[in-house]
């Protein structure tokens, strides 16, 4: 996986495994044919739910888009290029559309960054 910054963080607070992060996301199928590729996952897009949430190192992401994400601040707006072998893998995605050894490209913004134990309070609170 290949990253380049988009836009700095701000704060002392980076992301590293373990935390609960809150971040808007737009992932592109990068080859689709001839054409340059195409959105298949976008928080941004009403449809998608808004903002998504997750554990650091939890293993549900694709490995390209999770070990990238450390180090980042709020505010931080990355994009990685993914090769297949760290994004979807040999199945790639049905549900999106994404075919076995799909490459994809992630941009993703930092909206929060939260220790478990701070992420479990604001969900009982009714937050997250």
């Amino acid at each position: 996986t290949t990253m380049r910054v988009i836009r700095n963080g701000t704060g002392d607070r980076a992301v590293e495994e373990g935390d609960v992060v809150t971040v808007h996301a737009k992932g592109i199928h990068k080859h689709v044919g001839r054409s340059p590729g195409h959105i298949f996952y976008s928080t941004k897009d009403p449809k998608q739910g808004g903002p998504f949430t997750y554990k650091v190192g939890s293993n549900k992401l694709p490995i390209g888009w999770d070990i990238g994400c450390r180090g980042m601040k709020v505010g931080e707006k990355r994009e990685f290029d993914i090769p297949w072998q760290e994004a979807y893998g040999k199945k790639g995605h049905y549900n999106w559309g994404l075919p076995p050894h799909a490459e994809v490209l992630f941009t993703i913004e930092v909206l929060n960054i939260r220790t478990e134990e701070e992420a479990y309070q604001a969900m009982h609170a009714g937050e997250l």
